[in-house]
């Protein structure tokens, strides 16, 4: 179970307010992500309770979220229910990634995990670039993978092979990462839809634009593809 708390004056009714990177707001009554709607505002807000006589205000965060970065807004509830005029009283907003278990602040999350956000509908997956530089470690890439809906993609079961060629021979395969304990790298499946791929700088010695294939080998599916752009190394 996770939990986020601000501090303000103690003493006040707190309420929370979720939204995602799409700027839709967390349902809480409907366990659901909306769009704004002004008559559903009071669907939105979350109670806070306070440490008593400290000031901090805590919840316990929805874990039905999917997997990707929100922000959250703490507020005093002026109006009962909360109303669209109480959103400007806010006294703290905080930025979240969220991976099905843990929230992780924004500002270590944009260190420590590069997303990579993959539509995949029937037959269509979208190219994302990857950029990094001459013998740099290789991610880690998570690959945050949802349908055309915004719904998730269930691969928990799933074993994948992450394989790197040329552009201009896509027939010839220069390296692999797979799910297999023996490969080099790593891929693993966590929060049923994300699937984060690393390995140490072994491949990363060569400058150059190549091509990137993520591929679910259970369900025989192109899951992610780009452009992968390694970079000259101004050190070299």
């Amino acid at each position: 179970m996770a939990t986020v708390s601000a501090y303000y004056v103690t003493g006040l009714t707190v309420r929370a307010v979720i939204r995602n990177a799409a700027l839709e707001f967390v349902d809480v009554e409907n366990s659901v992500l909306v769009s704004f709607a002004a008559d559903d505002v009071d669907n939105y807000d979350i109670a806070c309770t306070e440490i008593p006589d400290t000031g901090e205000y805590h919840t316990t965060w929805p874990s039905w979220l999917v997997v990707g970065l929100y922000t959250i807004q703490f507020m005093p509830r002026v109006t009962d229910p909360i109303a669209g005029t109480d959103f400007p009283n806010r006294f703290a907003v905080q930025s979240y990634y969220w991976d099905g278990t843990n929230l992780i602040p924004d500002w270590a999350f944009k260190i420590t995990l590069t997303p990579i956000i993959v539509t995949v509908s029937t037959g269509v997956v979208t190219d994302n670039s990857i950029t990094i530089y001459q013998h740099d470690d290789f991610g880690p890439y998570v690959f945050v993978l949802v349908d055309s809906s915004g719904d998730p993609v269930d691969v928990s079961e799933s074993d994948f092979v992450f394989s790197v060629y040329d552009e201009r021979t896509p027939g010839t395969i220069l390296w692999t990462i797979t799910s297999d304990e023996e490969s080099h790298g790593t891929i693993t499946v966590s929060g049923a839809n994300q699937v984060t791929v690393t390995d140490d700088d072994a491949n990363t010695g060569s400058p150059g634009l190549f091509r990137y294939n993520l591929r679910d080998t259970t369900n025989n599916k192109t899951r992610a593809r780009g452009r992968l752009d390694i970079q000259p190394d101004a050190d070299s």
